[in-house]
């Protein structure tokens, strides 16, 4: 019912909220066709967001889990480096469970509650999390303030935005 791709991943979205992705580039040589694995360790998923080298999963609980590259922070779990197994992200009281929608950039991440606030992590070199320039980016979800006094209904990211 879904798929999201990011530069090096390509993941699929089943009516069961199962992830599905495919094995490792060269794989198929010793197959003769692509092979899909299962992305074990995450409850039902209903929306999926992929970054360059990150992917952001919406559970159906509301809840958000993030792996792959962490390098800018963009996990949102508090660190940067590599995450290879879903985690969920840890969430400001405010949102956790009621998060709406998610969205992933280059090296940024974003999630949109179901009252309409955004909050942001990960990388800022071009201001691109709607922070001023002295944040150079944050590991863990942060509201956006200048977003604050709208009813943001849809999330969108690209590559430095």
């Amino acid at each position: 019912v879904g798929c999201a791709a990011g530069e090096t991943t390509a993941l699929f979205l089943t009516d069961d909220g199962e992830v599905w992705s495919w094995l490792g580039a060269g794989m198929e040589a010793d197959y003769g066709r692509p092979i899909a694995r299962a992305i074990l360790g995450l409850p039902r998923v209903q929306r999926l967001a992929c970054g360059w080298h990150h992917t952001l999963a919406l559970t159906d609980d509301r809840r958000v889990y993030a792996f792959g590259s962490g390098t800018f922070g963009q996990l949102g779990l508090g660190s940067s480096g590599h995450c290879p197994v879903p985690t969920r992200v840890p969430l400001p009281e405010l949102c956790d469970g009621h998060v709406a929608d998610v969205a992933a950039g280059f090296s940024s991440s974003y999630l949109l509650t179901a009252q309409g606030a955004v909050y942001a992590w990960g990388a800022n070199d071009s201001c691109q999390l709607g922070f001023p320039p002295s944040i150079e980016g944050v590991m863990t979800a942060r509201l956006v303030d200048a977003l604050s006094q709208l009813q943001v209904a849809q999330l969108s990211a690209g590559m430095g935005h």
